[in-house]
């Protein structure tokens, strides 16, 4: 078996909000941008805002047309780049789009990430966890007994 790649975060309290650092390189640019990027799994692909487009001098590698909770059929540029999650996961060669979010986010963490490995959050003693691993390793199933 090869080897696994995890990082866990842990907050004070409950949050409603699940967020972790994130660089992003867009491939063709120069530089990264680090912000924190809220976990999505309604999100088919990742996104990053137009801010972070712009201070990266990315260029779209091609147009889609997509759906989002606030717009439909918006065609939209695509751009390759690479992501680290928590100065640890880095993920390459990964097909961003750009969008509006919401004012002060910069990174939607979409399935596209996710679907790599595994995802689980507890919020155990009122706190937050979560953890993530690449690739999947086994399928975590809750019991009454467990």
């Amino acid at each position: 078996m090869g080897k696994s790649y995890a990082f866990t975060k842990k907050y004070d309290n409950i949050t409603h909000v699940l967020t972790l650092p994130v660089s992003i390189s867009l491939i063709g640019s120069n530089g990264k941008y680090e912000t924190q990027g809220i976990i999505d799994t309604g999100a088919i692909c990742s996104v990053v805002s137009m801010n972070v487009v712009e201070k990266l001098g990315g260029i779209p590698f091609s147009y889609q047309f997509i759906n989002t909770a606030s717009a439909h059929n918006t065609l939209t540029p695509l751009y390759k780049a690479a992501v680290v999650l928590c100065g640890k996961l880095e993920i390459t060669n990964l097909t961003v789009s750009d969008g509006i979010l919401p004012v002060g986010e910069e990174c939607l963490i979409g399935m596209d990430i996710l679907a790599l490995g595994d995802l689980a959050a507890t919020h155990f003693d009122g706190k937050t966890c979560i953890s993530f691993r690449i690739p999947s390793l086994q399928s975590i199933e809750f019991t009454e007994d467990s």
